[in-house]
């Protein structure tokens, strides 16, 4: 079993890992600008737009979390398993077309 400390560290690491995933897709979007269908380049800008929305408010609540008692991390805990789980799946909806 992790410590709420090494569980914290985990999720941001995480979440590093996937803003910079993100970034190699921006890079990737701007360089193939001619050659992407502009349909296609406007569907991926907005689901990263999202996706970053998404990843900025998991950090927050990450940031917040490290702040709260024990005990309020336990019952979190649950709660902010369900969110990563969602914010996987979406992580992988955006990048999977773009690699």
């Amino acid at each position: 079993m992790f410590s709420r400390k090494e569980k914290i560290d985990m999720y941001a690491n995480k979440l590093k890992d996937w803003n910079e995933k993100i970034q190699d897709i921006e890079a990737n979007i701007k360089e193939q600008k001619d050659e992407l269908e502009q349909n296609l380049k406007n569907k991926a800008e907005e689901k990263i737009k999202a996706l970053r929305n998404k990843l900025n408010e998991a950090e927050q609540k990450l940031i917040s979390t490290e702040k709260e008692p024990e005990s309020f991390w336990d019952d979190l805990q649950k709660g902010i398993e369900t969110n990563w789980k969602e914010l996987e799946l979406t992580v992988k909806d955006v990048v999977s077309p773009m690699h």
